[in-house]
C-alpha cells in the first residue's frame, strides 16, 4: 500500500486512470452497474471528490455504468450518526442519472493483508500473538436487550 500511495494510484487521478481500466469496456462485458464499496483517497479517504468526479463524467456523457456509492468508515471511534448524516448529505448533493451514493459501509475488523482481521488464531507472523481485533465493540445479546 505504501508503494502504490508513492505512486499516486490513490490520487483522484490515479483512481480515474484506475477506474477506467474497467470502467470503458464494461458494457461489453455484460456489466451495467458497480458497487464501489470503498475508495481509498488520501490520508482521511474522502471520496467526496471521486463521487462528484464520476458525476461530471455521467453529466458529460462519459459515464457507460450505473455506480452506487458508498460512505465508508473503519474506525471504531467515528460517531455512527455523524456517518450517517454525511451519507445523506452526499445522497441529496452528489448523484445524477447514473450515480447515486446510498449506502452506508462500516468494517468490523481489518483485513488479513494488514494483519487487521479477527481470526480464530493468531496470525502466522503475529509479532504479539494476535489473532487480529474488532474495529467496533461487540454487541452481544444481553447488551441488545438492556
Amino acid at each position: 500500500m505504501t508503494m502504490l500511495a508513492a505512486l499516486g494510484a490513490f490520487t483522484k487521478e490515479g483512481i480515474r486512470d484506475a477506474q477506467e481500466l474497467t470502467l470503458a469496456p464494461a458494457p461489453s462485458w455484460g456489466i451495467t452497474g458497480y458497487l464501489e464499496a470503498g475508495i481509498l483517497l488520501g490520508p482521511n479517504q474522502n471520496s467526496e471528490p471521486v463521487y462528484e468526479d464520476l458525476v461530471e463524467r455521467d453529466n458529460a456523457g462519459q459515464l457507460p455504468v450505473r455506480i452506487v456509492g458508498t460512505v465508508w468508515t473503519r474506525q471504531g471511534d467515528d460517531d455512527p450518526a455523524s456517518v450517517v448524516a454525511t451519507l445523506r448529505d452526499w445522497n441529496k448533493r452528489i448523484k445524477s442519472e447514473h450515480v447515486t451514493i446510498s449506502v452506508q459501509k462500516m468494517w468490523a475488523d481489518g483485513t488479513a493483508f494488514n494483519g487487521g482481521a479477527l481470526l480464530l488464531a493468531p496470525f502466522e507472523d503475529s509479532k504479539d500473538g494476535s489473532p487480529g481485533q474488532m474495529t467496533f465493540p461487540l454487541i452481544t445479546s444481553s447488551a441488545r436487550s438492556s
